[in-house]
């Protein structure tokens, strides 16, 4: 509301007043980044559009959102906000509305760079994090050694790795035979 008042008038004038978005421009995670387990789905991520001054933005007609992951390998990414329906389509903005929502799923662990992207804005990028899954095996890091009896051989060592191939740490020590 915008008031006016003027020195010596005993009533004031009170009008209310609308103040709408520039053009879109750009798009924005509005969701916060996630942390998911491989193979797992991240549940669902947020981009609004918005204008140059951080506004959402609504959209006149469906935005088409255009998704990728750096790196690539082992990432599904879903237009529905729970990793239903097939991968890799775009996800889209509604006709009327400034947000939409979509998902992933990757198996590699470590940090995982999703951007989304719409012809004519700016697009957004967010950092997202894979923990490995739960260990399901060991595996040698150290190539097979030959030794002569009786001498000592190098160190050996193992890891434990998840049903992805990704190190998994183990929740307490481990005793290995």
């Amino acid at each position: 509301d915008v008031f006016a008042a003027g020195a010596g008038l005993p009533a004031a004038a009170t009008q209310t007043e609308t103040i709408g978005p520039a053009a879109p421009d750009r798009l924005a995670f509005t969701s916060a980044a996630k942390t998911a387990t491989a193979g797992q789905c991240s549940g669902p991520l947020t981009v609004e559009v918005r204008d140059g001054l951080g506004n959402a933005a609504p959209v006149a007609a469906v935005t088409p959102v255009s998704l990728s992951a750096s790196p690539a390998a082992g990432v599904a990414l879903y237009a529905t906000p729970d990793c239903s329906g097939p991968s890799g389509g775009p996800a889209s903005v509604p006709a009327g509305s400034a947000a939409g929502t979509f998902s992933f799923r990757s198996t590699a662990a470590g940090a995982l760079d999703v951007t989304a992207t719409a012809g004519g804005l700016v697009p957004a990028t967010q950092t997202q994090t894979i923990l490995a899954a739960a260990p399901d095996r060991l595996v040698f890091t150290t190539p097979a050694q030959t030794v002569t009896a009786g001498v000592c051989s190098a160190a050996a060592t193992i890891e434990a790795r998840d049903v992805y191939d990704n190190v998994a740490p183990v929740a307490a020590l481990t005793s290995v035979t």
